[in-house]
């Protein structure tokens, strides 16, 4: 698989996920890809959209029947690559009008992890996926009712679910999690592997607690001057009314809560959690 990926590029924010994380991502996507009915008419098995290191470690058959969206061509010699640009999304103009409402699931890991950049892979997986059709996503925990925000303006049936599994990038600051629109065994359990030191730096340089006015996400208005330290780069800011703690009074420490069934802060209080579902 190494072979195949080369080297990461740094200039485009690409990480590979740890051996662990893929071997339980990999067994997640195959139930996502069966979760789907032969009947709703899927010609593609999976649309991996900026995750190379998940595509190369799939087995033969599936990787041939599903293909890889990346913007980086050194991976074009493959024939299931398509040069992808989210900034101008999957429409016919693009070159995708072969897969459009034809792909079973979706898999995606983008490179930055604000609002605008994931509303434009949410809107290009809408456009890939049958009806029916699933998706498995991976970003901080702090994007998860932003995410079901769009999801959910997307107007499909499915809700994301969070999972006690947490995946590991490697090399990366952030600490992350993974969510999908299907059940899977795989991610039911706790990753234990060792992570790097430093890993979750990310979130305590984005001044955790802060949320936005509407609700929407609770990562707008939390990047300051660290962009050149983390993954992302742009996000809008917000100047609604927030408390935020200083950067020692800040643990990014998670764990998966049983009650909410989310991956949290450890000092989010249960009671908060349990108020906000019922909402």
């Amino acid at each position: 698989m190494q072979a195949c990926l080369g080297d990461r590029d740094q200039q485009l924010n690409q990480y590979w996920f740890s051996t662990a994380t893929i071997a339980a991502l990999r067994s997640a996507i195959e139930e996502g890809a069966e979760h789907v009915p032969k009947s709703a008419g899927a010609s593609k098995a999976v649309a991996f959209m900026s995750t190379p290191s998940l595509f190369f470690a799939m087995a033969d058959a599936l990787r041939a029947s599903s293909i890889l969206l990346e913007y980086d061509s050194k991976w074009a010699v493959h024939k299931e690559y398509r040069h992808f640009d989210y900034a101008t999304g999957v429409g016919e103009v693009q070159g995708f009008a072969d897969v459009l409402g034809k792909c079973a699931l979706c898999v995606i890991d983008p490179p930055y992890i604000d609002k605008a950049v994931w509303h434009k892979y949410l809107e290009a997986a809408d456009a890939l996926l049958v009806r029916g059709g699933q998706v498995l996503l991976t970003t901080i925990p702090e994007n998860e009712s932003m995410l079901q925000s769009l999801w959910a303006r997307l107007g499909r049936e499915s809700r994301l679910l969070s999972h006690p599994f947490v995946p590991v990038n490697t090399e990366c600051l952030h600490k992350f999690a993974v969510f999908t629109t299907f059940p899977a065994a795989a991610l039911s359990v706790e990753n234990t592997e060792e992570v790097m030191a430093g890993q979750g730096l990310g979130q305590q340089m984005l001044m955790a607690g802060a949320h936005a006015d509407d609700g929407d996400d609770e990562i707008d208005g939390m990047f300051g001057g660290l962009q050149a330290a983390v993954i992302s780069s742009v996000l809008d800011t917000h100047d609604s009314d927030h408390e935020t703690e200083s950067d020692d009074e800040v643990e990014a420490s998670y764990a998966f809560d049983p009650i909410s069934k989310r991956i949290v802060p450890k000092s989010k209080s249960q009671h908060k959690l349990v108020s906000e579902d019922r909402n």
